[in-house]
């Protein structure tokens, strides 16, 4: 089966694509890259081109943006470029500069993508480079999700060029006398991609002539491996996982420890909120510890209290003070909360804990709206006897996170509703 053949196949069966899908591709002017686009041009999919100038290789960078810019004018082809400033981005977010590209081209091209209405962003990712990635995580550490390698579909982006290797690429633009710019970084082992590329690679295939085809089989039984692995983590998940009210999520501690392999089904159960490996060990060992101890990861918190372990996304937790004057009918920040007036006499006061009603001949406006202080005291109704709210939270159970969250109706220094109880 000739080449361009193998590509129709793979983009219809692998990336799901159809003869009507309009596809962005990012070109960088490199064989992959410009082979991709030479394959797709033939296909009947509506095509535009999308360029990334990084800025990283003086006059080489701007040459490659021209070069794809009149190979598009050329063929009538759509195209769109974007130069970035990836230095200072990747300065200011402390981060490499791989990464700091990989971010600001991914983001450009998924808002480029909506802006022209397209379905798909296809990108020159190969079978060699699928290799590269499996190493590449392997020598960093990772789990079964980073012996993956590179999946042909991902959402929106697709990869057509993943059933080819990068020799059948380059004799494909050689015989199609395809033009295409060399990028003088690839030649230098200053990345870690480029000495795998390099050294390890051709070291391996001595060993096994055949070792890319034997690692690409390899890598279809550990994605495989890693479909029967994610189907009995959701499932687990479902199980361990309880979500409480006010988008917080709670797992059993007791319930944790009853898995297989407690340590990885943690690491599972919290890594989509951004926990890392190291912050889950922390977290494991913290579960034969006392209770209070918190973690973060960039966007949640997690508390290990007495029973469960509960996660929250990040919020401020500054005591702030919200003030409710007597026109006020309706809040939005920091809660929702609804006001209505009624005739005493005409009224029946239901016992529901998300329903407060207040005598207005004994309040005086404005009401305060604030966080619950340490200290605090109430009456509960049918008492006559101060009550500390800390013990009540505690006759409540009720743990940290839902504390902090507390919210305290005040008429001046009289706690006149705990919200919500």
């Amino acid at each position: 089966m000739n080449f361009f053949r193998r590509f129709e196949q793979f983009l219809q069966k692998e990336c799901q694509i159809k003869p009507t899908d309009q596809i962005l591709i990012a070109v960088s002017g490199g064989v992959d890259s410009m082979c991709l686009l030479h394959l797709l041009h033939q296909t009947q999919s509506q095509i535009a081109v999308v360029h990334c100038n990084f800025q990283l290789r003086g006059n080489e960078s701007d040459d490659d943006e021209k070069f794809v810019e009149e190979y598009c004018k050329k063929l009538s082809i759509p195209f769109y470029s974007k130069r970035f400033e990836t230095i200072q981005y990747a300065n200011l977010k402390g981060i490499t500069l791989q990464e700091a590209a990989r971010d600001l081209r991914y983001s450009y091209f998924e808002n480029l993508r909506q802006i022209i209405h397209f379905q798909y962003i296809a990108t020159a990712h190969h079978a060699d480079d699928s290799i590269e990635t499996f190493f590449i995580n392997l020598i960093r550490g990772t789990g079964i999700k980073g012996i993956t390698g590179i999946k042909p579909r991902n959402n929106r982006i697709i990869r057509p060029l993943l059933f080819a290797y990068r020799y059948e690429i380059e004799k494909y633009c050689f015989e199609h006398h395809i033009a295409y710019r060399t990028d003088s970084s690839n030649s230098t082992d200053k990345y870690l991609r480029n000495q795998i590329r390099h050294h390890i690679l051709p070291a391996l295939e001595k060993l096994n002539s055949s070792f890319r085809k034997t690692m690409s089989q390899n890598i279809v039984n550990f994605q495989q491996a890693e479909q029967i692995y994610q189907f009995y983590i959701n499932r687990v998940s479902k199980e361990l996982i309880e979500e409480w009210p006010g988008k917080l999520m709670a797992i059993r501690i007791d319930a944790i420890k009853q898995q297989p392999s407690p340590a990885l089904m943690l690491y599972e159960l919290l890594r989509p909120y951004g926990f890392n490996s190291d912050t889950c060990t922390d977290i494991f060992l913290s579960l034969e510890n006392e209770p209070g101890k918190e973690f973060f990861s960039k966007t949640h918190r997690l508390i290990r209290d007495r029973e469960f372990l509960i996660i929250e996304e990040k919020e401020d937790l500054t005591v702030s003070t919200y003030y409710i004057d007597a026109e006020t009918t309706e809040t939005e920040k920091p809660i929702k909360l609804i006001f209505r007036r009624f005739i005493a006499s005409q009224y029946t006061i239901p016992k529901h804990p998300h329903v407060a009603a207040l005598d207005a001949d004994k309040i005086q406006f404005p009401l305060l709206l604030r966080r619950w202080q340490k200290g605090d005291y109430f009456v509960p109704l049918g008492m006559k006897y101060y009550k500390k709210l800390s013990d009540f939270f505690v006759d409540n159970k009720l743990s940290r996170i839902q504390k902090e969250r507390t919210w305290i109706l005040a008429n001046g220094e009289d706690i006149v509703w705990i919200i919500g109880y």
